[in-house]
Parts: structure tokens; sequence; C-alpha cells
């Protein structure tokens, strides 16, 4: 007899007949992800040691993911070491086996598919080592190729090897991983789900459970072989002639190296995973050559034991050395970086030198390819590399629609008053993967998703290899929007973010997601704490032409998935947002200072975590104030203080109870967009500047002690 559980905020399981269940999701309900899942779950308990099963069922689709999906997307058959609590939104996790329709975790990959998730060890996903997948069947399940229409039977089995998948009568495929159950619970919750827009009917059930001690032992999956590479991983352009040569394998081994005809190193050893840095001199204005001889180890299981053989080549150039590189709409690589005969872009980026700059003169840079800064093209902390607007010249980088934007995956770098703007759909208009690097006084707009976020740009898990120490300085992003219209924010560090990254002096409005995103995930880890000062957020989740979207919408979104990050928010303004001008989206560890929040639709304030996350804020002068909107403020009752001017639907006070009124600000009439001083600092104006009212003295706003009052 099966049961029912709804392990999110989602709507709703209806039984049909004795033979004929209905499951609903609705959008932004839930999803299934690499550490995590919402979902609508239809479910009988088995022991998930002692039981195999195998179940089948007829499943017909009347909705399924989005257009374009997102990823997330799922329905179908699944067994899971653990559930959540009835309604409870919080994040949970758990091992699973499934089979279904499955967006795939990517935006390319959608069909039914047959996938596990592992490594889980605990409900908040810790360990979880994301999801492996078969794909059945690349077609995007729908009412028309789904039962009755046509055949569309799931089926699902545990066998003592793993689990087991099939389509209809097609071919059974595995994937060897039978103890993936036995973690959390002790038990095996097997049974029907829906998440994230989709609404299936399951008919002709069949469940057949059997006892594992009896059934065919388990079958060890056979050996893969590795197939064995290199790789010379350093740049192929160098404006120096002091060069490193990075070599790097899959496998252990031996390398031997060239330099045109002379070995510079003889048969040295390289482990698999290993990155081997050679120090070279390379030719001036001209190409240096090199070979790598890979011979590798035959102690491991491998596809060949061949030597490998791979040349690599240098170009090295350097464009007026100790002067300023000018690049124009109309610059060639055959030009010499003078502001008579300049260069084009790419060349200047390409072999720019550290402590050299490079001066884009005035117009539109049209391109249908990525502006990409690669890794290891880095200044230095004593000279970095420049990629400045000509002084009072309008620069736009234009990527048409056609591509992603910036990538910046080099180290200390300075970009400077340039707009980057209609980068492809799904695509940011710039990102920032490197360390230490300034971004100032550009402006994102009309880009296909988040207008620039701070995020990885290659495949690094940890942490510690994340971009760190990034400072952006008085930008502007605004009218960013996705193909979905649900996920690109004004600026994003979240997800794969490191260290010691600020925004200073930014405006974010109108984007169809959030100003501000912070977001953590449980399966990546808590990421950097990120400082966001002396910043304005408004009119999110709809667009400067006032269009509503599917975004969320809230000013300031300062983490996820309760995970404990302390970021600091201070002197910042937040208003006329769909949703929250600040919330803390379950992150228990924000630190928030000197902040006026008016005007939100769904509240000012939310800061909260989960029921069993012990919330460890900070909150000093926080001021919200509400004109057309009577939605309170949500937070903890710690956080009340006489500093603190809190909505509780009717007035803002304090904890004292003073109460605050109009007369409590300059104006409330608010003159945007706002304006920049020569310097690129905010002309905030007397729009919600605070008479506090204690004293009625206005509150200082400067940029490092705004809405501070006058001693």
């Amino acid at each position: 007899m099966f049961l029912v559980n709804l392990l999110i905020n989602l709507k709703i399981l209806l039984k049909i007949d004795d033979n004929t269940i209905r499951l609903v999701a609705l959008e932004g309900g839930g999803k299934v992800t690499g550490d995590h899942d919402g979902i609508s779950f239809y479910y009988t308990e088995l022991d998930a040691v002692e039981d195999n099963f195998i179940l089948s069922a007829d499943i017909k689709v009347e909705a399924y993911a989005k257009t374009p999906h997102d990823g997330q997307e799922s329905f179908g058959i699944m067994a899971r070491d653990a559930i959540g609590t009835d309604l409870d939104s919080s994040v949970f996790a758990s091992n699973i086996a499934a089979i279904g329709g499955f967006s795939g975790g990517t935006k390319d990959e959608n069909g039914t598919q047959l996938f596990v998730r592992t490594g889980v060890g605990s409900s908040d996903g810790a360990g979880s080592q994301g999801i492996q997948k078969i794909m059945l069947k690349k077609e995007k399940p729908t009412s028309k190729n789904t039962y009755p229409t046509k055949d569309y039977k799931l089926t699902l089995a545990k066998t003592n090897s793993g689990f087991v998948g099939k389509l209809n009568d097609g071919a059974e495929e595995i994937l060897y991983t039978p103890d993936i159950l036995n973690v959390q619970d002790g038990k095996m919750y097997v049974g029907f789900y829906a998440a994230r827009l989709a609404t299936i009917e399951v008919s002709n059930v069949n469940l057949v459970v059997t006892a594992a001690k009896v059934d065919p032992p388990k079958v060890e999956p056979p050996v893969q072989p590795i197939e064995p590479s290199f790789e010379f991983i350093s740049p192929t352009t160098s404006s120096t002639k002091d060069y490193h040569l990075m070599v790097q394998s899959n496998v252990d081994g031996s390398i031997t190296i060239k330099q045109e005809n002379q070995v510079i190193a003889l048969e040295k050893e390289i482990k698999a995973g290993q990155r081997i840095i050679l120090p070279v001199t390379i030719k001036n204005q001209d190409s240096t050559n090199f070979s790598g001889s890979f011979l590798p180890d035959d102690t491991a299981y491998l596809t060949s034991y061949d030597q490998l053989v791979q040349n690599f080549t240098v170009e090295m150039k350097t464009f007026r050395e100790g002067k300023d590189i000018y690049v124009s709409t109309t610059g060639k690589s055959i030009g010499t970086g003078s502001k008579d005969n300049p260069l084009d872009l790419d060349t200047a980026i390409t072999f720019v030198q550290a402590g050299q700059k490079i001066i884009m003169l005035e117009g539109t840079y049209n391109r249908n390819t990525s502006l990409n800064i690669k890794k290891y093209n880095d200044g230095t902390k004593e000279a970095k590399k420049y990629l400045w607007a000509d002084e009072g010249a309008k620069v736009v980088i234009d990527f048409n629609k056609k591509s992603e934007g910036g990538l910046l995956s080099g180290d200390y770098w300075h970009i400077k008053g340039i707009d980057f703007t209609k980068s492809a759909g799904n695509t940011k208009g710039f990102t920032v993967g490197g360390n230490h690097n300034i971004v100032e006084l550009c402006n994102f707009y009309n880009n296909g998703d988040t207008g620039l976020q701070i995020s990885r740009t290659d495949s690094a898990n940890a942490i510690e290899d994340w971009p760190s120490y990034n400072l952006i300085l008085n930008c502007t992003s605004h009218d960013n929007s996705d193909p979905s219209q649900n996920n690109a924010d004004g600026f994003g560090a979240k997800l794969t973010t490191g260290v010691g990254n600020v925004f200073d002096g930014c405006i974010s409005y109108h984007n169809v997601d959030d100003g501000w995103d912070l977001y953590t995930k449980a399966g990546s880890g808590a990421i950097g704490a990120v400082v966001i000062k002396n910043s304005i957020t408004y009119g999110n989740g709809r667009l400067s032409d006032g269009k509503d979207t599917k975004g969320d919408g809230n000013g300031f979104k300062l983490g996820g998935e309760g995970i404990h990050v302390p970021h600091v928010i201070e002197n910042c303004l937040a208003f006329d947002n769909e949703a929250y001008g600040f919330t803390s989206n379950s992150n228990p560890g924000v630190i928030a200072r000197n902040n006026i929040s008016f005007n939100n639709i769904k509240g000012n304030a939310d800061f909260r975590t989960y029921v069993q996350i012990t919330p460890d804020f900070t909150m000093d002068r926080f001021i919200s104030y509400q004109k057309d909107y009577t939605a309170k403020d949500i937070y903890p009752e710690i956080l009340q203080s006489d500093k603190n001017f809190m909505f509780d639907g009717k007035v803002s006070q304090n904890k004292s109870g003073t109460i605050l009124t109009d007369q409590n600000f300059v104006s409330l009439e608010k003159v945007i967009p706002y304006e920049r001083e020569d310097n690129g600092n905010i002309i905030w104006g007397d729009f919600l500047k605070f008479i506090a009212p204690e004293s009625e003295l206005v509150i200082k706003k400067t940029r490092k002690q705004q809405f501070q009052p006058i001693h």
C-alpha cells in the first residue's frame, strides 16, 4: 500500500481510481539537483538491506519542463534512503535511484534517463557526489509521446548488483550502486514522484518485492580502462621572454620535453593530475617550438601503453614596450598599437605586458565570440594589466546575442569604464573567475543571464581555487534577462565564489531575478564571505519597460540552503523590488549594518533560516519603512533593538516603541536613475536620507559612513 509524502510545498496527489493516481508539481515548487531535491512523492517503505524490488507503471505526461528547460525538472519512479517532513520547504537531501523524465543537470540534455545521486551523508546534502546518469531516450516526454498515446512504461529495479532501468521493452541499463540507499534511515522509500512543472498520471502499477539474500549474487561492474593523455596547459602566447611551460597528465608516467631540439626535461616523473612547471626563455617576436613524449606507467589498467607525442608552439610578441596600447573598432592584428595604428582588442589582450594599459578608443565593439582573458594571462600585485576605456569615451562591447560575454580568468587585471551588453541567452554578461582583479565603472545590461558574476571559469572544486579578492567598484547592472525570465540577476557571487570579494558603490535595477544573489549550494559547500557596501538595488523582478518577469525579484539575496556564510552588507539601500528588499534566503549568518529598505512588495526584510538551525544574524541600524504595502518584516525577536526600526504590518518602530513617520526622511520622492560623481561615487540625493527620531539630526551619508548620525 502506498502512502503520501509531499517533500516541499507542492500541490498535490489525486487518486483518480484504484488503478490511477495523479501527481502535480507547481512551478517554483521543487527540483531535482545534484545534492538535494523537492518532490511530490507517493511511496511505500521497504527495507534497504533485506529487500530488492521491481516497480513498473505506465506514465501519462500532462505537462513537463519549461521551454527552455532549466536542468532540474523531473518525474518518474524513485527509490531514496530518506524523506523530509511533509510541506517543509527547507533543503532536504537523500541518496536516490530513479528513472523517468530528467532534464539532466544541464540545459541541453533532456529525455528519459536512469540516474542515481550518491554520497549524501546527511539531509543537508553534505558529501554528495552528484548525479550519474544514462540516457535511455533523448526526447522530451510530452503528452504526445507518452501513455496512452504511445507506450511509455517505466521500470526501476534494485538487484544485488545495482539499480536497473528500462523504458518499455527496451534494453536494460544498470548503474552499479546497490548500497547507496543503506545510509540514512535504513529504509528504502519507493514510489512515484513529480518535481518542478511536472504533472503525470500513473497507472497499471506493478510492484514485486524479493529477498536480497536469495536473489542472484552481486556482480561487480566491469572495470573500464583509462585512456592515457597529457597536455600542455600553459598559454600558447606570451608577452615576455620569461615563460613557464606547464604540462599535466591524467595517469602516472614519465615525460621528456624538448625546446626546439634541446632536451630540457628527461624522463621526468609525472603523477596523474600533477602540474609540472618548467621555467624557460622563449624567442623575442617569434615562435618557440616544444615537444613532449609521454610514456604511461604499466601498473594501471589503460587502453594503451604506447608513447604519446605532442608538439606545442608559443608565440611571443610585444607592442609599445612600456607604453599604452591603443585598440579601436577597426584595429588590426598587424597594427602597432599606437593611437594612429591601433590593434584589435583580442590581440592587445593576448600580448599586453604586466603594468601596461590597453586603451579602448570610442565606439561599439561588435562581437560574435566571447571576450576571453584566459587563465595564466596575469598581471602581478605590483604591476596589473589594464583594460580601460579612453578618457571621456563611450565604449561598448556588444555580443549581439551570439556568444557568452566577458570571461576574466586571469589574475591582477583592472578593467574600467566599459559597457558589456547582449550576451547570448543563458550566458552572463561578464564572469570574474580569476583573483585580485578590479572591475570599475562598468555597465552590464540586456545580457542573456546575470550581468556580472563572480564564480569559477574552470572545473575547480575547492574553495581555495575559486575566484578570490576581487573588487567590483562603482558598477551598474540592469535589465538583464535570461530566456526563461527567472534567473538573470544584476550581480552574483554564488555557488563557486572564493574569499575576499567586495562590491562597493554598485547599482542594480530592473533585472528579471534579483539585484544581488549570493546563493550557496549544499553539494558544493559554503562560498567565501562577500562584502556588499554603499550600494543600491531597486525594481528587480520587472524590467525597465514595466514588464513583469518570472524571477524572484529580491533586492539583496544573501545566501541559500541554510548554509552559514557571514556575508556583510552595509550602507545599502533597497526599494521597490517585487519581493524582499533584503533576504537572508535561509543563510543564518548574515551581518547587516546601516541599511535602509523601503516599499518592497513582499517585505522589506526577511531574515530567517530553517527551523533546525540556530540563527546567527547581526543587524545594526536597519531602517524598514513602508508606504504602499503591508507585508511584515520577518526576523528573530533577538534582533529587536532601539537602533533597528522594523515594520510590523502597520508601522515601523524600534524596541522601545518609537514610531517612524514620513518626517523621518528628508524626501520620499525617488529620483532615478541615479547619477554618479566624476570619480564614480553615487550621488545619493535626499531620497530616503534618514532623520533620526531621537535627535532629528540627518544621518550623514558618505561613502564610508552612510546613514550614520552626525555628532
